[in-house]
């Protein structure tokens, strides 16, 4: 029998979510450079025929990053991307979208209470760790 893995105390998942989330905050802006840098008019490229298109790989960005935060927000994992995504056309748009969807799902996050960030999730049947370690 392997043992059990200890539970993480409210002020724990506390300490653990303010580092995580000031990290978050600080690539929120590396990212937004990144997508700003694709070139308007080269967004139908994609290096292989199987490959995404760089436009598909940016709407991906813009929305698994919110849509994870926001799930753990929501205390359960569900659905994936959003059809919201297909409106950015232009890397303008999606790093105005990225920007604010990020700002309000950390800010979600940060108003957990402790409780609920030293919970448990279940991440689709395949781990179940405490919500702000995942």
């Amino acid at each position: 029998m392997s043992p059990q893995p200890a539970k993480m105390s409210p002020q724990q998942a506390r300490t653990i979510a303010e580092y995580l989330l000031a990290d978050l905050q600080q690539e929120v802006p590396t990212t937004i450079r990144v997508i700003e840098a694709a070139p308007a008019d080269k967004l139908d490229y994609a290096p292989d025929p199987k490959s995404q298109t760089g436009l598909a790989l940016i709407r991906h960005i813009v929305d698994v990053d919110p849509w994870f935060l926001n799930s753990i927000a929501e205390g359960k994992f569900a659905g994936g991307e959003s059809d919201e995504s297909k409106a950015v056309k232009t890397p303008a748009e999606a790093s105005a979208r990225y920007n604010k969807d990020m700002s309000a799902a950390i800010a979600r996050i940060r108003a957990l209470s402790d409780e609920k960030l030293a919970e448990e999730l279940d991440f689709f049947g395949r781990m179940q760790l405490p919500a702000v370690v995942l």
